[in-house]
C-alpha cells in the first residue's frame, strides 16, 4: 500500500466555483471531502462535509492538505461560517478517488457498475465497499476499484448532485 494516497479529483470535467464553508468543517487528508449544503451566512449558501448516507452533494471540496502530514493530518474550516472558502468541482462529469470502508462488505471488482453511498468513520469519509440497493443511498457511481491500496473509484449519481 502507498504511505500516502492521494483522494479526490482524478480525472474528466474540473468545472466548480469558491464557496463558502460551515464551521467547524474537518477534511482529513485520509479521506474523502464531498459537501452538502448547510444553510446560508449573509445569503450565501454554505457548504459542509456530507456525513449522512442520503445527503445530496454539491460537489469535491479542493481543500488545503495538512503541511505536515503524520502530524497534522487534517485541515479545518475554522469557527466561524463562511469565513473560509475552498474550490468545490460540481462538474458531473468528474471522476473522484475514494478510501473504501469494508465495515460491511470486503472491497470487490463486482461493485463495479453499481452504485454505494458515502460514510463517515472516525472523522473520515469513505465511500461503501457493498452496492447499496436503497435509492436515497446510492450517491457514487463506480467506475473502477483498486484492491491493493483500498480505492474505490467513481462520480456522483446525478440524481444525488445538487445544483
Amino acid at each position: 500500500m502507498a504511505d500516502v494516497l492521494k483522494y479526490g479529483w482524478v480525472y474528466g470535467g474540473k468545472i466548480g466555483q469558491e464557496m463558502p464553508l460551515a464551521a467547524n468543517q474537518w477534511f482529513d487528508r485520509k479521506g474523502g471531502a464531498f459537501v452538502t449544503a448547510s444553510g446560508n451566512v449573509g445569503g450565501k449558501q454554505v457548504l459542509k462535509l456530507v456525513t449522512a448516507h442520503s445527503q445530496d452533494i454539491v460537489g469535491w471540496a479542493e481543500v488545503p492538505r495538512a503541511a505536515v502530514p503524520g502530524l497534522v493530518d487534517y485541515w479545518s474550516s475554522g469557527s466561524v461560517s463562511g469565513a473560509n472558502t475552498a474550490h468545490v468541482i460540481t462538474d458531473p462529469s468528474a471522476h473522484y478517488a475514494l478510501p473504501a470502508w469494508e465495515g460491511t462488505a470486503s472491497l470487490a471488482a463486482s461493485i463495479v457498475g453499481l452504485y454505494t453511498e458515502l460514510d463517515i468513520q472516525a472523522s473520515i469519509q469513505y465511500a461503501e465497499a457493498a452496492p447499496s440497493a436503497i435509492a436515497s443511498r446510492m450517491q457514487i457511481f463506480v467506475v473502477d476499484v483498486d484492491l491493493n491500496d483500498k480505492i474505490i473509484y467513481g462520480r456522483v449519481n446525478p440524481g444525488h448532485l445538487q445544483v
